[in-house]
């Protein structure tokens, strides 16, 4: 049976490999033999690694037993100095009061009493001192100083340097100073428990929250919602007299980062209306219930505000101001036809002469995202662009003049006869002539100074190599000079608004500043349009407000903040949200040492690993590696 099935096998092998049978056999024992040795290989590895592992558990254990042992000892012979001194002093106290005539003649020789007083000197020394070596001092259980972690920190959220620049930072410090140098692990870490201990701490209860709602999204599923908070009374005061208004500071309702709080950071996979509106309300039992809120009212994010304001009627809810005018340019720009048509040209333009010599003329990018907010960029490039044509200077973009067929031509209408048979010369030779200067000189001595001084300048301007090639890639910009004028005019209506609610903030006076601060322009129907929309605005947002208060109109300051992380994940490998979500906190906290110690001695990396895996679970990237490990073992 054995021998039937061996031939039968070894018909199969010879039906599936061309090589001959025995020759098949040596391959596969020594292929056999080969993968054993590997095995082996790794189990031996993983039985020495195994016992590693269990002898620095013991080692761990032991010294951990004779620390603590140490520690114990420590306090012991601290108590009892203690006791003993404080035995001391209450010997001293019964014998001063059995002898009275001792007690004075110490206070007359002064010392006691300068021993008391030196004491405190020493005791107010050493608490100053300490203040001052606290950032020289690592925290508990860590070797880099207080003062290295700062400035690491400090360099990534003030400064903007990424993890492996602040690295190099630290080495090139090293060639003046004597300083540790931390790798970028080390920095990234102590970013994430900073972020995770300012996102831990609580806030206190408070009835006059303004608060500040938005949404940040990336890749995959995650979504990342942040309530930012201040505190009304940390704003000017508000009053109804227009006296005392004009006495508050015009940039007083600027947010800056640092005036902020984060009232809430939450990762989640589906955000709805009632999700918003559930986060508000137990934000709301921990905080106070707010007196105002402003977000861009995305559709999920307005009906959860929605929702929260049916319960509670004393909260203002405020549309950002920055949202309403882009929506505004919005409703007028998508549909218009020459809009449409210049903003075409433009980012054909942009692709055409980015390798030319009118490369530095080139229209800004076009935004696929945002754009409406960012219509004024294209419209003042061509207010400009229009300007520099006018001035007539080309010479940044070709220096030189040419007198050929094509010039002569521009001038058949404009130029006399006699005048032109003087050009033929020029017309014969073609010379490239570096200058305005020598094509002049040239021009003089063919038709003579009072034609040239009657000719000269269109004959220079139809010989200009720059100004043609100017024409021919941008002359396009000219036909729509009217409209430009026109988006202009009305993006000018829509910066006047912005400012002055950015800087003044939003109250029932707002349409009428308004209104005052444009009453002497002469408008477009277009524009006068968007001046009645933009009336409108401020008369329902700013009716909402009682008399009297001024309050925030805009969310600018959490779009800062989402832009500001979105700087520290730009050169992730996959942009997701994930664990650098915590240097949001720390984008609107003053970084101090006192800080930095603290988080460090509360906030393990342990701590911070435990939280990103319940909150997000694998990261992306994670599972990338996990996926594509497979064409290794295939």
């Amino acid at each position: 049976m054995f021998m039937v099935m061996k031939f039968m096998c070894g018909d199969i092998v010879m039906k599936i490999f061309k090589t001959a049978t025995n020759r098949l056999i040596r391959y596969f024992e020594k292929s056999r033999d080969a993968w054993k040795a590997r095995a082996l290989q790794k189990q031996q590895q993983l039985r020495s690694l195994e016992i590693r592992v269990r002898d620095l558990s013991v080692s761990r254990d032991y010294w951990k037993k004779k620390a603590k042992e140490a520690e114990k000892a420590q306090h012991e012979t601290s108590k009892k100095e203690h006791s003993s001194r404080k035995s001391e002093l209450k010997k001293t106290d019964e014998d001063n009061l059995d002898y009275p005539e001792k007690s004075i003649d110490l206070t007359e020789d002064k010392v006691i009493e300068g021993e008391v007083i030196e004491s405190n000197k020493e005791i107010a020394v050493l608490e100053k001192n300490n203040t001052q070596l606290l950032p020289l001092l690592p925290p508990a259980h860590h070797t880099y100083p207080v003062f290295i972690i700062q400035l690491a920190v400090q360099q990534v959220i003030y400064a903007g340097s990424s993890l492996r620049g602040c690295q190099r930072n630290f080495e090139l410090l090293t060639q003046f100073f004597c300083l540790p140098t931390p790798c970028f692990s080390s920095i990234r870490h102590w970013l994430l428990r900073i972020g995770l201990y300012l996102l831990q701490t609580g806030h206190e209860y408070r009835s006059d929250w303004i608060m500040i709602v938005d949404v940040t999204i990336e890749l995959g599923t995650a979504k990342c919602l942040v309530i930012l908070g201040i505190p009304r009374a940390h704003l000017p005061s508000a009053t109804a007299d227009r006296d005392k208004r004009e006495n508050i500071d015009k940039n007083s309702f600027v947010l800056q980062h640092q005036k902020v709080k984060i009232l809430s950071l939450e990762v989640l996979t589906t955000i709805t209306g009632e999700v918003i509106n559930d986060k508000l309300e137990a934000l709301s039992k921990k905080v106070g219930v707010p007196i105002q809120i402003i977000a861009d009212q995305g559709s999920d994010i307005k009906k959860g505000i929605d929702i929260f304001h049916q319960k509670h009627k004393d909260t203002i809810c405020t549309y950002d101001i920055t949202h309403q005018m882009a929506l505004l340019l919005k409703h007028y720009l998508q549909d218009n036809e020459q809009y449409l048509s210049f903003a075409s040209k433009c980012s054909i333009t942009a692709k055409e002469i980015q390798q030319t010599a009118l490369h530095f003329l080139k229209p800004p990018t076009q935004r696929t995202k945002a754009r409406w907010l960012n219509v004024a960029t294209s419209i003042d490039w061509a207010q400009r662009l229009l300007a520099y044509q006018a001035a007539g200077d080309f010479s940044a973009i070709d220096p030189t003049y040419v007198f050929d067929g094509k010039a002569y031509r521009l001038l058949l209408d404009t130029v006399d006869h006699e005048s032109r048979e003087g050009l033929v010369n020029l017309l014969d030779s073609e010379v490239i002539y570096p200058d305005r200067t020598s094509f002049s000189n040239a021009v003089r001595a063919c038709i003579g100074e009072e034609a040239f001084a009657q000719y000269g300048r269109v004959i220079c301007a139809a010989a200009d190599q720059g100004k043609r090639y100017f024409q021919e890639k941008l002359g396009w910009l000219a036909s729509y000079k009217n409209e430009i004028a026109g988006y202009a005019e009305m993006i000018e209506l829509v910066q006047t608004v912005q400012q002055q609610v950015k800087q003044e903030g939003l109250s029932q006076n707002s349409s009428m500043d308004f209104e005052n601060s444009i009453k002497d322009k002469m408008l477009t129907a277009p524009a006068e349009q968007i001046k009645k929309q933009i009336i409108g605005y401020l008369t329902q947002e700013g009716g909402k407000i009682p008399a009297g208060e001024i309050l925030l109109g805009t969310s600018d300051i959490i779009e800062s903040i989402f832009g500001k992380y979105k700087q520290y994940t730009a050169n992730s490998p996959l942009k997701e949200v994930g664990k650098m979500i915590l240097t949001i906190p720390l984008c609107v906290t003053k970084i101090t040492s006192q800080l930095v110690k603290k988080a460090m001695e509360c906030v393990s990396t342990m701590d911070v690993i435990e939280w990103a895996d319940q909150v997000f679970g694998p990261s992306a990237l994670s599972k990338r590696r996990e996926a594509f490990r497979l064409k290794n073992e295939t």
